[in-house]
């Protein structure tokens, strides 16, 4: 989760919204 991307903990409160972000390479 946020763990993986440091800016992506924002969107890791919505759940489904942290799935796109590693899909994503940031």
């Amino acid at each position: 989760q946020e763990h993986c991307h440091p800016e992506a903990s924002g969107r890791s409160s919505t759940g489904s919204g942290k799935l796109p972000e590693e899909a994503q390479p940031y």
